[in-house]
């Protein structure tokens, strides 16, 4: 499901407390491949989301929703993703509703997914839109809220 999202370059003009351990994480996952580099992309990213930097809040979601073997992953990946989506993160409201769609870290609640995905697509997110405009098209979603005219 977020296999397609692991080399996504996360596009951020956002300053302050945080910045640099997002860059510092983002170095990391470039600098290599393997477990080690995702663990200290980790605690880079770690220390800016605990600051409440949305970007690194969105990146450890996306980390942690790598590791497909543990229930506990999931519930830190979904925590992550809220916390960057209630900050207004595009990409982070995408991305729970995904999450919640599909059940990663809590029950499937489809209905909810929806209305999260097509809140990113209003936001402006590209992929949102395309698969929210796609699924509608189709008649495969309707959605429980009005929509933008």
């Amino acid at each position: 499901m977020v296999a397609h999202l692991k080399g996504t370059a996360i596009k951020t003009s956002i300053g302050g407390a945080g910045a640099e351990s997002f860059d510092r994480g983002e170095t990391a996952l470039r600098a290599a491949d393997g477990e080690s580099a995702r663990l200290e992309a980790i605690a880079w990213h770690g220390r800016a989301a605990k600051l409440g930097y949305a970007p690194s809040q969105y990146r450890l979601a996306l980390l942690y929703a790598e590791d497909d073997s543990s229930s506990a992953a999931g519930r830190d990946a979904l925590a992550w993703a809220e916390r960057a989506a209630d900050q207004g993160l595009p990409d982070a409201v995408f991305l729970k509703g995904l999450f919640v769609y599909h059940g990663v870290g809590q029950g499937r609640n489809r209905t909810e997914g929806v209305d999260l995905m097509l809140d990113a697509a209003e936001r402006g997110h590209g992929e949102a839109q395309y698969v929210s405009g796609r699924r509608l098209l189709a008649e495969e979603w309707r959605p429980t809220k009005a929509m933008v005219q």
